[in-house]
């Protein structure tokens, strides 16, 4: 990896197949390092793209197709850091598998990732946000009126993301339950995306409270969505490293004990998915019990020091 970026960082002429393998290999790796627990070598290879990217933004952004921004948008989710590229580069190219497997691709397929089109666009979308409210998090800062401005706008797209995941799946819907397609799954985990959104922005705007309706409503829909993916078999196996969050989320703010029960073994049966599953399961029951103790919220630094190990998720 170290020699593939080495080789970029001296020429004036990508290819796109150059910023491809890198970027292709970097996400691999990067992968197989969270699964695997070796979070110095994910944060060393995060710090090398970012620098990369830093350095030679002009000639990388050159060089995307779909594929490699989309590649570019699940490394920038692992460092937790916004991009306000991301986006507008998404939009040049949304035929991303169509890329990825040439002419061969079945016209049937391509026609599916046309109607996925919109979820992915808001999705995109909707990792930004929570990129955003993850970095607030992270670094704690003071309650001051520019952070209660920027969290309220944070929450109005928030609530307005969620509007437009019921709507789209208002076509659905068959009655007691949403009827599970390869669209409805990417809605379906884009409504969870906002619901974890709201938990963190909740957990900010009143550190005081154990909890509010609006956290505690959020945390339902969140093992509501976990139910409906795990009878239609969609939760065998980790479609993302996206997977795991939302119902850890759920897990540390519901109040509910048969939920927290629930969670737990959810997490616990997941523990092959990888090492950070395992690590996440277990800072799980250690905040649970922490804030049955307290009666108190956990912070977001209070929920990491709860850890031995650094989590990613």
């Amino acid at each position: 990896m170290d020699a593939l970026t080495a080789s970029l960082v001296g020429k004036n002429d990508w290819r796109q197949e150059q910023v491809g393998v890198v970027l292709a290999t970097a996400y691999f790796l990067s992968h197989c390092d969270l699964v695997t627990g070796n979070m110095l070598g994910l944060v060393s290879r995060l710090d090398s793209i970012r620098e990369l990217i830093r350095e030679r933004w002009d000639l990388l952004s050159s060089g995307l197709t779909g594929v490699s921004a989309r590649l570019l948008l699940w490394l920038a989710y692992l460092d937790l850091r916004r991009s306000e590229s991301l986006p507008r580069l998404y939009l040049r190219s949304r035929l991303y598998l169509k890329e990825a497997f040439g002419e061969s691709y079945p016209s049937l397929e391509l026609r599916d990732d046309m109607i996925q089109d919109p979820v992915n666009l808001k999705f995109a979308e909707g990792m930004s946000i929570l990129g955003k409210i993850l970095q607030h998090a992270r670094h704690g800062h003071e309650n001051t009126p520019e952070l209660r401005d920027d969290l309220e706008s944070l929450h109005s797209e928030m609530i307005e993301l969620e509007r437009e995941c019921d709507l789209a799946l208002q076509g659905f819907d068959s009655g007691n339950s949403i009827s599970i397609t390869r669209t409805s799954y990417h809605w379906l985990n884009l409504k969870a995306t906002t619901q974890c959104g709201l938990i963190l922005l909740s957990r900010m705007r009143n550190k005081s409270y154990r909890t509010d309706d609006e956290a505690q409503s959020a945390a339902h829909k969140i093992l509501k969505i976990t139910i409906q993916l795990g009878k239609a078999n969609k939760l065998h196996n980790p479609h993302s490293v996206f997977s795991v969050l939302p119902t850890f989320l759920a897990g540390i703010e519901t109040v509910d004990e048969v939920h927290q029960d629930w969670i737990m073994r959810f997490l616990e049966d997941a523990r092959g998915w990888g090492l950070h599953v395992q690590r996440a399961a277990k800072v799980l029951h250690r905040a649970v019990e922490r804030q049955k103790q307290t009666g108190c919220r956990l912070g977001f630094k209070d929920i990491a020091d709860l850890a031995s190990e650094q989590l990613v998720l």
